[in-house]
Formats: C-alpha cells, structure tokens, sequence
C-alpha cells in the first residue's frame, strides 16, 4: 500500500486492532511514520522494520519481485475489534484547520508568483491515469519530507501541494508548515478539481 495512502485504506483491509502490524519501506524512515500514525489510528500492536527492505535482503531473507497483489488478496485478518481512534477524516479535518485550501484556478494564479512550486505528491502510476500539471515538481508524498529541502530551499517559496482529491496534500501541506515554509497552500479537490476547471493539462 503505497505511503499516502495508508490512513484512507487500512481500517477496510485491517479491521481488527489487535491484528500484530510490521510496516517496512526502503530503509525504514518513512515505515517510522506510518507505523505512528497506525498507533494513534486505535492499532494495538505496530512495530516497523529496522532498516527496511535493504536490510532484510542483506540479511538474506526472502523476497519476491512479482505477484505482489496476489499476495495482498490472499492474505488472511483474523477478526477483532475495529481500532478506536483517529479516522482518516481526522487527520485531513485537523491538516485543514492548519493550512488553507485554495481553488484551482487561484492556484494557477499563484504559479505565476516568482519562485512559487507546484509539488504533485501523487504516484508515477496516478499521474500517467489521471494526467499532469506542465512545469510541476514531481515528489511522491512519502518522500516529501525527506526531499524538500534539496528542491525548494527558500522557506519564503510559495507552495502549492496537489494530489487526486485534496486529502493527501492537506496532510503534506501541514507537514510542510511545520517544517518552517511560510507561504504553503493545498489545492481543493485535486487534480480532479483542476480538470474540471478546465485547466490544462498534459
């Protein structure tokens, strides 16, 4: 499951709060994260992968490179019952009280402004189904936070976040504020929205 979207997906394929959780990703930062935000989702017992991926190969532990889905069909949740505590809507209600969420259309003002980004977080694989924005800075939304600094390095530097729908880039546009940028907005309805508009897009 990728990153930014593990909060808006796993009640419906882990529904039990006892069911013991590992998260892993490349090297063990962004699984940190995520395994975090399970814990304050009501998940009872999370832990993430020291080192990630790269170490469980060093150690020469198993892995496979295909079939990946066909795994995650067949896996088997016991049943239990369902985590209490923050919902997605939650972090996305919470992320919204923070930043504020512009239209399409004053975004494709803003781009206009002297060093302002336009930052898609969406996956390679979204962007080439749903289309993109000409001239924006490509970051999938579990890396942002690692990555920022080396793009954008004026925390003056307006940034304009966008996904599909607007839950995601709220969340990283709070990130983004806490991390010291001062001129962050996310983009109402995503790209969704931004194709309605009428905006272009390639």
């Amino acid at each position: 499951m990728p990153h930014g979207m593990v909060i808006f997906n796993i009640k419906k394929i882990v529904p039990s709060k006892n069911v013991p959780i590992i998260v892993y990703c490349k090297k063990g930062k962004r699984s940190a994260l995520i395994a975090y935000n399970l814990q304050q989702m009501g998940y009872e017992n999370v832990l993430y992968l020291e080192g990630g991926i790269l170490t469980w190969k060093r150690k020469g532990l198993p892995a496979v490179s295909s079939g990946i889905s066909k795994i995650a069909e067949e896996a088997v949740v016991p049943e239990g019952d369902m985590p209490t505590g923050k919902s997605a809507a939650d972090f996305v209600a919470e992320a919204n009280k923070m930043v504020k969420a512009i239209s399409p259309s004053e975004a494709k003002q803003k781009m206009g402004a002297k060093n302002a980004f336009l930052l898609d977080i969406r996956s390679a694989q979204e962007m080439e189904s749903q289309g993109a924005i000409d001239g924006v800075l490509v970051m999938e939304h579990g890396k942002v936070i690692f990555n920022i600094k080396k793009k954008v390095h004026d925390a003056n530097s307006p940034l304009l976040v966008i996904c599909k729908k607007g839950g995601r880039s709220a969340l990283i546009a709070q990130q983004l504020q806490e991390m010291g940028y001062k001129d962050v907005h996310h983009i109402k309805g995503g790209i969704i929205a931004w194709k309605e508009a009428g905006l272009p897009i390639k």
